[in-house]
């Protein structure tokens, strides 16, 4: 008997619901936030951002910071291709190695650490900044020092 009841009373307001709805009553229901106020937490998905307007990029200082110790006792120059996630705030995270060359000199991960000195502005996706991927090709190069000149010999 008890659980008639329920259904019953539970069917009486989904009937005045609808005849509420269908009455013409105003909707006093909140209009939802902005898309970025109402994700849940935790990892939102990232859109590839094939032409980021970057703001800050590493310095021939902070290459030279962070070139690859073996590489440079060995006089190995190479290249890496990282990829990233661009916060809201301009910086980047989670990135991760996507190629480098010649493999086992470490260019990928000294590329990893350098993306710190990047910065990004934000994508704009309809009318709200989202979080997007980028992707950093970085060329590793010594830097050559030229000879130092020989000064002319003088003649007394």
């Amino acid at each position: 008997m008890r659980v008639k009841t329920v259904i019953a009373m539970l069917a009486a307001v989904a009937v005045a619901a609808m005849s509420t709805a269908s009455a013409g009553w105003a909707d006093t229901t909140p209009a939802p936030a902005p898309w970025a106020a109402t994700q849940a937490p935790g990892p939102r998905p990232t859109i590839p951002n094939p032409s980021p307007n970057w703001t800050q990029q590493a310095t021939g200082a902070d290459l030279a910071q962070y070139y690859p110790d073996r590489a440079q006792r060995m006089e190995k120059e190479g290249d890496a291709i990282i990829r990233c996630t661009a916060t809201l705030e301009g910086s980047l995270a989670g990135c991760q190695v996507v190629s480098e060359s010649p493999k086992g000199y470490g260019f990928g991960d000294a590329t990893v650490k350098v993306a710190r000195f990047f910065r990004v502005r934000p994508m704009i996706r309809d009318g709200y900044p989202v979080e997007s991927l980028v992707t950093i090709p970085l060329r590793w190069r010594l830097a050559h020092t030229a000879p130092a000149a020989v000064p002319p010999a003088t003649q007394p």
